[in-house]
């Protein structure tokens, strides 16, 4: 399996469902799936916002504290990069690429209350 450059991302959005995290061989592993919007203004008024839904992954301890400290309905910035791999498949004999979205650091933006039943019952938060 050969890696193939990196590109940086950044971005801020809304988390969809409570990070899941497992416990592996090598450590820790989290998937964070991320709700975020094409545009933040509709470019006409018949024309609705598009959402895109992105799931990245964090290892180590980046996983352990966003198991522990990221609820559904956060909203955040992140910092990641996308990781391509091209292997050659052991079955077909084919080349294969698969790409991987690896969050490097994150900051939380807002943080939904645990009885939050409005868009507007977030409370701000610190970055650390």
């Amino acid at each position: 399996m050969s890696r193939m450059p990196a590109f940086r991302l950044f971005g801020i959005g809304h988390v969809k469902v409570p990070p899941d995290l497992a416990r592996e061989k090598d450590g820790a592993r989290a998937h964070l799936i991320l709700l975020g919007y094409r545009s933040i203004m509709p470019r006409a008024p018949h024309e609705a916002s598009r959402s895109l839904t992105v799931t990245f992954s964090a290892t180590g301890t980046l996983a352990e504290a966003i198991a522990q400290h990221i609820n559904a309905g956060d909203r955040l910035f992140i910092e990641a990069h996308l990781e391509a791999d091209r292997w050659t498949d052991r079955v077909t004999g084919r080349r294969r690429v698969g790409v991987a979205f690896v969050l490097d650091e994150y900051c939380l933006l807002e943080r939904r209350s645990p009885d939050a039943s409005r868009s507007d019952s977030c409370s701000p938060a610190v970055c650390s």
